[in-house]
């Protein structure tokens, strides 16, 4: 996929039928000519560590998109209290909220994606 467009999708581990979603959703953008990439694809934790590999990846990406349910949105805050298993994607706020400010929020490559209609109140403010 040399010059396909590049996608990155955010998204949070609500359940494992969740996870499994995203991954379809992705699966079926590649077969589509998309260049998509999730966590999923990788085998072990990159060496640059997880907020890197994001970062470098929403970077590299033409669009990200943002799956937006309750639990990413409490993920997203960085004033949500989170339990120990849910502290290592706490991250993924500071780091889009960084990006989406200095790719001005307009230019449209990060793009809210809702799971079912009743979402819309999930949506970053930021978006």
């Amino acid at each position: 996929m040399p010059n396909s467009v590049k996608v990155f999708i955010s998204y949070s581990y609500d359940s494992k039928d969740h996870k499994n979603r995203i991954l379809a959703l992705s699966d079926q953008l590649r077969y589509d000519g998309i260049d998509c990439w999730i966590d999923q694809f990788e085998n072990n934790a990159p060496d640059i560590g997880w907020s890197q590999w994001m970062l470098k990846k929403i970077n590299e990406s033409h669009f990200i998109l943002i799956i937006c349910t309750e639990f990413y949105l409490k993920q997203f805050s960085i004033n949500t209290k989170l339990n120990e298993e849910d502290l290592n994607q706490n991250w993924k706020g500071p780091i889009l909220d960084q990006k989406s400010t200095h790719s001005q929020i307009k230019n449209k490559k990060f793009i809210p994606i809702l799971v079912s209609e009743n979402d819309t109140q999930f949506i970053p403010s930021i978006f």
